[in-house]
């Protein structure tokens, strides 16, 4: 199993498709955490570090007289994540806005951690030795006191060594997508698709086994991470959808015997879930736009795709969609 559960492989489906795996409690000592940018100062200023021009993870579907514009995410972000001029015309044109949790909701992180806490045993007691001293290694290297890291479960541990190692290269919630949005939402209805705890659940129950698989390759492979993200912020800043289709999905393809478990309530359950909420909001007409993780609206499982059969008429959009004026209804 070790040849392809591993973190930094899984680090592109983690970052597109569940907003509570950033964790920011530890690690930002070594540096100072970039604030989010101001809104005033995003609206007078080019979009030069958005997608490009080939393309952006954007679609609409129109149903009746109700339309809903699909933005695709990636929930952390550098300081030169800017939100693209078209999904900004977009959101002007919303009457409500849709996250896939509120990220409002100062509570996220405290309750991230309460699932990920074991009150019964320790860390020690569930992993390997030689794991364990990696673990206390990486712990005493990124700044955590191992009286709270022994008390987390595998999984949370592994969740919480990625997000640092992506927080000390300069990614951080706080420039993601979902805030600035948040920035730009202007006292629009915020409209959660999912709970916390459902998120939490995906890792929560997982089998123990697979629990230390993950831990012991995020542990193994933290060099990778960099990398990793790179190519990921690459081919979504391209708005590439075949190439961001293959590197999400390539363990599915790959090991469809034992990932395809992870992947139904990682990704394909939670799109059912999510397109019937969007269904809900269509009914009562108007516009609204729709910001989740990337992996939920790829491929033919997709967000978008399930309206599409549904009965939705679902085109994607480009940066020179929607330029003509029209004020949110």
């Amino acid at each position: 199993m070790r040849e392809f559960l591993n973190i930094s492989k899984f680090a592109p489906l983690l970052l597109l498709s569940c907003a509570t795996t950033q964790v920011d409690d530890w690690g930002t000592s070594s540096q100072t955490v970039p604030k989010p940018p101001e809104a005033a100062a995003l609206r007078n200023e080019p979009n030069q570090h958005g997608p490009a021009k080939q393309g952006i993870f954007l679609w609409e579907a129109s149903k009746g007289d109700a339309v809903v514009y699909f933005f695709g995410s990636v929930h952390i972000g550098d300081l030169g994540m800017r939100i693209p001029d078209v999904v900004l015309r977009a959101l002007r044109r919303s009457r409500t806005v849709a996250f896939e949790i509120d990220p409002r909701d100062e509570s996220q992180g405290e309750r991230l951690l309460e699932k990920g806490t074991s009150q019964d045993e320790s860390l020690e007691d569930v992993i390997s030795p030689s794991d364990y001293a990696k673990v206390s290694k990486v712990a005493a290297q990124m700044g955590m006191p191992m009286t709270i890291v022994d008390r987390l479960k595998p999984w949370m541990a592994g969740l919480l060594f990625q997000s640092v190692a992506m927080m000390k290269l300069g990614y951080t919630p706080e420039n993601g997508i979902e805030n600035q949005i948040l920035q730009y939402a202007e006292g629009r209805p915020i409209v959660a698709l999912e709970s916390i705890d459902l998120q939490v659940g995906v890792f929560s129950s997982m089998p123990l086994e697979l629990q230390r698989e993950m831990l012991a390759e995020a542990l193994l492979d933290l060099g990778e991470v960099e990398k990793k993200t790179d190519e990921l912020m690459s081919r979504w800043k391209s708005g590439d959808e075949a190439g961001m289709e293959k590197l999400v999905f390539k363990d599915l393809e790959d090991h469809p015997e034992l990932t395809a478990p992870y992947y139904e309530s990682m990704i394909f359950n939670r799109n059912v879930g999510m397109a019937n909420k969007v269904e809900s909001m269509m009914r009562s007409g108007g516009r609204h736009l729709v910001v989740v993780g990337t992996a939920h609206l790829i491929g033919s499982k997709g967000v978008p795709a399930l309206l599409a059969k549904s009965g939705a008429t679902v085109k994607r959009l480009h940066k020179g969609s929607l330029l003509e004026p029209e004020l949110a209804h």
